[in-house]
């Protein structure tokens, strides 16, 4: 950004604190409500100008400004019949895009998408604004982009009034996204109270870290704590060096850094994607008057890529065109494999259907409340896409869902581990009976829907009670009560399967003073526990 204009945008925001200190004075001190007010109201306006224009700039900056951008090399493209420009970051899980194409740029003869009589231009942005700045210019039609972005994406582009669907998602992230710890004294999220954590700033581990604080049983206070210690990296390599240096000791990484953090720093993971297979999801967002102009090339891409997707994952031939993948060995290349899952036609049913537009109204809160973005409100019900994908549904009619599996074996070995994440519900029943009261159904729902995204977990349930009563009528009442959660819960679509069977504490667990109506209270409580084969 221009050196005057910089300049500008600091002097405003000099100027905007002014009015704020006097409205304070006369709020205060001389008591002039109406007054203060105003200048109050007059500082925080000049003030958000300026952190706009500050922030914009300083996006500007990264983008189309140097010679070496991908960005400022392109042109507006989208012309043609046939011809699909998009923008991929280097990220293994958009490797069916790749295969189908035989490879970075056009199309090459005898691939998949030449099959089917569509020309695809893959270039390579690395850099989210780059790449989202190149689907605003009309650079390019469509962006490889995940859905936990997409909320804060949405946002950005109806501000420059431009429309957009996601009409296929191509990955599922299954442990290739973690938040990391070289402390052998961190093992959950609320651990993490006191330490030293680096992000790459709005990347998607950052996304999903607030996401697990959120959800989670810390307190305000204790999130707050977290955030005023946070180091906030450049990007997510920048994450990791900070990481190696020593300058802190949890760090939330992505593949290959996840990996390569276990291995050189002897780093374990706290928590990850492999517990919860529906948080981390990836797809091609299209401009939309791409898609009304050019439907039957969109139909074609979305058939090429989900051709890929199940012939071609054991060919690694051009995900090695990716600068982080040119140098793997077969075997790292399948053990990187194995950190996602490509997903099926089923699969993109089902996500269409059940989790996307879950997941989107999840990590809209974050984007909005925790990260203080501006997002897209309504995207659940705009974002997503499936019509392309059903026309055609005959081609891939064997398709079936990669499901998650739950064995008894498994469920012995988890019940005593310690918990991945706990979380505190406070849910009513009715006076000496397992009754759940409707006041809190909706706190019921919200966990399901994180249940539904925690989806490789399983769910231990505790009920506890006061003191007041019998002792013994207290355990059984807190065991029923622990149990109506549960079934509730799988009336919801959680899976009978993910549940361990529910205990009931009674009065052994208190947290608070019994001896106080207000004590009593906090210990008639509901605890679940989520646990998985993480470590």
């Amino acid at each position: 950004m221009d050196f005057f204009i910089t300049l500008a945008f600091i002097i405003l925001a000099i100027i905007g604190i002014i009015p704020i200190i006097v409205g304070f004075r006369k709020l205060i001190s001389e008591n002039k409500i109406v007054n203060g007010v105003l200048l109050l109201v007059a500082g925080a306006i000049a003030l958000s100008i300026a952190y706009d224009g500050l922030v914009a700039g300083s996006m500007l900056d990264q983008i189309g400004t140097s010679n070496n951008s991908v960005y400022s090399k392109l042109t507006p493209r989208g012309s043609k019949e046939g011809t699909l420009t998009i923008s991929l970051d280097e990220w293994h899980g958009f490797k069916p895009v790749l295969d189908a194409n035989r490879g970075i740029g056009i199309s090459k003869k005898g691939s998949i998408y030449r099959q089917l009589g569509l020309d695809v231009d893959i270039v390579v942005i690395n850099n989210d604004e780059e790449g989202l700045q190149a689907l605003i210019d009309n650079k390019v039609v469509a962006i490889g982009q995940s859905v936990n972005e997409l909320p804060y994406v949405q946002g950005r582009l109806e501000a420059e009034g431009i429309s957009s669907k996601m009409v296929l998602f191509t990955d599922k992230s299954l442990g290739a996204d973690a938040i990391v710890t070289t402390s052998s004294s961190i093992s959950s999220i609320e651990d993490l109270v006191g330490q030293n954590v680096v992000v790459g700033r709005d990347s998607a581990g950052h996304v999903m870290l607030e996401y697990f604080m959120k959800v989670s049983s810390l307190s305000n206070e204790q999130i707050n704590d977290i955030r005023r210690n946070m180091i906030y990296a450049s990007s997510t390599e920048e994450a990791y060096d900070i990481l190696a240096k020593g300058r802190c000791n949890v760090a939330a990484l992505w593949e290959p850094l996840v990996t390569k953090a276990q291995i050189e720093l002897d780093a374990s993971i706290v928590i990850s994607t492999k517990s919860g297979s529906n948080l981390m999801i990836d797809g091609i967002l299209f401009r939309e008057d791409y898609i009304n102009k050019y439907p039957e090339s969109v139909k074609k891409f979305i058939e090429g890529t989900l051709q890929a997707a199940n012939e071609l994952q054991l060919d690694f031939s051009y995900i090695r065109e990716f600068e982080d993948y040119k140098d793997m060995e077969i075997e790292e290349m399948q053990l990187m494999q194995n950190s996602v899952q490509f997903t099926n036609f089923a699969d993109n049913k089902q996500l269409f259907n059940e989790i996307a537009p879950v997941l989107y109204q999840e990590m809209a809160e974050v984007w909005q409340d925790d990260l203080l973005r501006v997002i897209s409100k309504s995207g659940h019900l705009t974002a997503f896409d499936s019509s392309y994908l059903l026309e055609i549904e005959a081609a891939f009619q064997n398709d079936n869902t990669n499901q998650n599996t739950f064995s008894e074996k498994e469920r012995e070995l988890v019940k005593d581990q310690d918990a991945l994440l706990s979380v505190q519900l406070n849910v009513e029943f009715e006076p000496g009976s397992a009754n759940i009261q409707s006041e809190s159904y909706k706190e019921l729902n919200d966990f399901a829907n994180t249940a539904k995204i925690l989806s490789s977990t399983y769910i231990a349930i505790e009920g506890n009670s006061d003191s007041s009563g019998i002792r013994e009528n207290n355990q059984a009442l807190s065991e029923e009560r622990a149990r109506s959660v549960m079934l509730y819960l799988q009336a919801q679509g959680i899976s009978s399967e993910r549940f361990l069977k529910p205990i009931g504490n009674g009065d052994s667990k208190p947290i608070a003073d019994n001896n106080t109506s207000e004590g009593r209270a906090k210990n008639r409580r509901t605890e679940v526990y989520f646990k998985a084969m993480e470590r």
